[in-house]
């Protein structure tokens, strides 16, 4: 069974450990949902998908934005 939280940290470049910290769950928690042996409440689940996802959507509009600014240094 394939872990949303999971793909969704790993897509955002987060450690378990910065996941951890970032939202104030226990790392052994989020291991223990990561391999399957709990499941987070639906709830819960839904809103760290949410507030991942923009963690990753952020990272990509400020990647974008660093390689388009130093992509323009060379025409300066």
């Amino acid at each position: 069974m394939d872990c949303k939280i999971k793909q969704a940290r790993l897509a955002a470049g987060l450690t378990q450990a910065e996941l951890s910290r970032r939202f104030e769950i226990p790392l052994g928690t989020l291991a223990h949902w990561e391999k399957g042996d709990r499941q987070p409440p639906v709830w819960a689940e839904k809103l760290l998908l949410d507030a991942i996802n923009r963690i990753n959507e952020n990272k990509s509009v400020w990647d974008y934005f660093c390689k388009f600014n130093f992509s323009m240094i060379k025409y300066l």
